[in-house]
């Protein structure tokens, strides 16, 4: 399949208002302004230089006949500005911030002065924080906030997104009807589906479901963005919001921390299910965050690298599991005691007997039945109840990320990174009714490899190519892979869910380049986004069998309402090359 897509954007109301044009790379940001004197008169050719505060990367700019000036592809960061021209005092504004895919205005007045004087500019970053040169609405997380604002116990960074304005968590927004999508988070009034998730201006969509898929630990992020709408041509394909997160680069200095989040059931307290079996405190759980990470300088001003691993372990104790209905060890006793069915045997009878026999292992767990009812076989009083059959399911979660940042030359500039998530959760699905029986685990391998390199070939043209790897190996193994399902109406079912198994092996390659070229009032923007999906899928939903049984009689009589099984799987590969195009031109009269 494939798709194509050409956008041609002019933003004339928003350049109008505006102090320059707006035209930030994807993931790096911008400094404009205009420069004038004490007269207000504007200022042409003067020296614009931006330094990088913690890696002292340095650019120039020249104003031009307008006193304008602007530096573009700028790492998120924090710079110091500094503007000269001979007879005038140089400026050195500093701490001047600037964002991801964001302009920071900055406007300049020149005093007359000798050349040895220069005058320091502080206090003035929030007046530059303000975003002067586009209509987009979104916010942007800094790495202090990554860290410090409380994002549930699992600290999954994506749920800052629920920070920005016109979202909603998608269990609120879906209000029981289940057409939202998969995800967790719905913008604009899309599906959750409709947003597109980025790191470092490179692709991280699970091409099969539109969700994340690396989620990368809160202390490796640098800033988190998400913008809402009106963003720029470049990031289009989807409807949603923008997810674009990027990670730490190492310094000029060395720098390092260690920590353990540490959640313990000590604290908890007992829920419904718990009180309901008689437990006289919660089941012992504790959970281990533990990670460390380092960064610096490889080559000082040139060559810097940051490196990161967590170790998630989740091990808890038994625990009540799903709530099912079953016979009472008196109700299964008394149905070996039924009359036979219409055609059945003595030996099919047992048969189906010995298919419900794991209830004998149930009961020997000390199970405890509450809303305890009865039913007719055939005309026999049975009785059964609601139970809890209990369950154990640790999980472990690996993270490792690495970041190299090079400086090949004046304007050359390259970035690398390999991120992963490891992760394994044993009885997390399926039919988990009857402990680890029926249950199935979830095995999950995420990887993003990506690299950049920025080019800039005049202070007026520059060039942002980038090439990416996301793959996905997910499987669902399940603890009972031959038992068929089936389902007792009211009561409870025997075997694993009828949508196993599944699982998928996706690998989605993409390559975009980016070109910006100031000319005069002009700032055009264009490039491409080219990308390869391949995908593995697995789903053998009713390879097993599928039976339904009305009620208990019907199945002590072996005799199913429906029963599906599927003549062949539904699994498949596909291939597909996606094509993407854009043109902007953004420019100020």
């Amino acid at each position: 399949m494939n798709r194509t897509r050409i956008a041609i954007v002019g933003a004339w109301l928003l350049a109008i208002a505006s102090a320059g044009p707006a035209a930030a790379q994807m993931t790096r940001g911008a400094i404009s302004g205009t420069v004038r004197d004490a007269t207000g008169a504007v200022v042409p050719g003067a020296t614009v230089t931006v330094m990088q505060t913690d890696t002292n990367q340095a650019k120039s700019a020249v104003t031009d006949a307008q006193g304008f000036y602007r530096v573009p592809a700028l790492e998120p960061g924090r710079y110091t500005v500094r503007t000269e021209l001979p007879g005038f005092s140089t400026v050195e504004t500093r701490d001047v911030p600037v964002r991801t895919a964001s302009e920071a205005s900055l406007n300049v007045e020149l005093k007359v002065g000798g050349t040895a004087e220069a005058i320091t500019v502080t206090g003035k970053a929030e007046a530059a924080e303000l975003n002067k040169t586009d209509a987009t609405i979104g916010l942007t997380s800094t790495a202090r906030q990554a860290v410090e604002l409380p994002l549930s116990a699992g600290r999954n960074i994506n749920n800052l997104i629920l920070l920005t304005p016109n979202t909603l968590n998608v269990t609120a927004a879906n209000n029981g009807n289940t057409n939202v999508g998969q995800g967790s988070y719905v913008v604009n009034g899309q599906r959750s589906r409709n947003n597109n998730y980025m790191i470092d201006g490179s692709d991280n969509n699970d091409i099969s479901v539109t969700i994340a898929t690396s989620q990368i630990v809160p202390e490796a992020v640098a800033e988190f963005q998400v913008l809402t709408n009106a963003y720029s041509v470049e990031f289009g394909r989807n409807s949603g919001a923008q997810v674009n997160l990027i990670t730490k680069s190492g310094t000029n200095t060395f720098h390092g921390e260690a920590w353990d989040y540490f959640t313990t059931s000590r604290l908890y307290s007992l829920t419904n299910i718990e009180k309901a079996t008689d437990l006289a405190k919660p089941p012992k759980f504790h959970r281990h965050q533990i990670g460390l990470d380092v960064g610096g300088p490889i080559i000082k001003d040139r060559l810097f690298f940051f490196a990161l691993y967590q170790h998630d372990l989740q091990r808890p104790e038994a625990r009540p599991g799903t709530t099912t209905r079953i016979p009472t060890p008196a109700g299964f006793a008394a149905l070996r005691g039924v009359p036979l069915g219409p055609g059945q045997t003595a030996a099919s009878r047992q048969a189906v007997l010995d298919r419900i026999g794991f209830l004998q292992d149930v009961y020997g767990q000390g199970v405890t039945f509450r809303n305890v009812s009865t039913t007719l076989v055939n005309g026999v009083p049975i009785e059964t109840g609601q139970t809890n059959v209990n369950i154990v399911d640790p999980s472990t979660y690996k993270s490792p990320l690495f970041r190299l940042d090079y400086r090949i030359g004046g304007g050359d500039n390259l970035t690398a990174r390999y991120s992963y998530n490891g992760r394994v959760d044993d009885n997390a699905n399926s039919n988990c009714a009857f402990g680890e029986l029926f249950c199935g685990g979830q095995n999950l391998k995420d990887t993003n490899v990506a690299v950049s390199e920025t080019h800039t070939f005049r202070s007026n043209l520059l060039n942002e190519a980038r090439l990416s790897l996301v793959k996905r190996d997910l499987l669902f193994p399940e603890n009972d892979p031959s038992s068929p399902t089936a389902t007792i109406t009211g009561l409870f079912q025997i075997g694993g869910d009828s949508n196993f198994p599944q699982g998928r092996v996706s690998d989605s390659w993409q390559f975009s380049d980016t070109v910006t070229w100031l000319k005069g009032q002009h700032s055009l923007k264009f490039g491409a986004d080219i990308r390869y999906n391949k995908l593995d899928n697995i789903s053998a939903f009713d390879s097993k069998g599928t039976f339904t049984f009305g009620s208990l009689q019907d199945y002590t009589n072996n005799l199913a309402a429906t029963f599906r099984q599927a003549l062949q799987t539904a699994s498949f590969a596909a291939k597909q090359w996606q094509t993407f195009y854009f043109v902007q031109d953004d420019f100020h009269l």
